[in-house]
């Protein structure tokens, strides 16, 4: 008989876990406002076009009839050239990212990003951090959350 309990025991325990892994996949694949703000903030520092198009609303992807993430990545790519280097130098990591919803409901928040920013080679060889704190507008389109207004002054020259 206490064979049979200890066999119960373990049966529920492995249900349980079971259980608990898929409610922890399912929590970990929900769309977020700050998933959104930390998705946006590496793809800046790492040149990412694809991503920061896809994170960026409708209004922000233009200014003046020109594409910002283009010509964000054209400016970085001129200044890798100048030093003598390629855009994947000037690449930057974020380390120790933190994200806090200011406000919000459920189309629009306001979330605060604060990081340091590394270039993992030049920091190894004694670069510095730089501390990196932007306060991101966004809004829910097409049911994702997008980065509004301009990020990191992104379409600035």
């Amino acid at each position: 008989m206490a064979q049979n309990n200890k066999i119960i025991s373990i049966i529920l325990v492995l249900l349980l876990a079971v259980f608990l892994q898929v409610l922890f996949v399912f929590a970990d694949t929900q769309e977020t406002p700050e998933k959104a703000a930390k998705t946006f903030a590496k793809a800046y520092f790492k040149y990412d076009r694809d991503t920061m198009i896809q994170r960026l609303c409708e209004e922000s992807r233009m200014a003046d009839d020109v594409n910002v993430v283009n010509a964000y990545l054209h400016r970085a790519w001129k200044e890798a050239k100048g030093r003598g280097y390629s855009l994947g130098y000037m690449k930057d990591y974020l380390y120790g990212l933190k994200v806090e919803t200011l406000e919000g409901d459920y189309n629009h928040a306001k979330v605060r990003v604060t990081a340091e920013r590394k270039n993992p080679l030049r920091s190894f060889f004694g670069g510095s951090s730089h501390h990196v704190e932007e306060t991101f507008d966004l809004v829910k389109e097409d049911g994702q959350w997008r980065v509004c207004g301009n990020p990191f002054s992104l379409s600035e020259a």
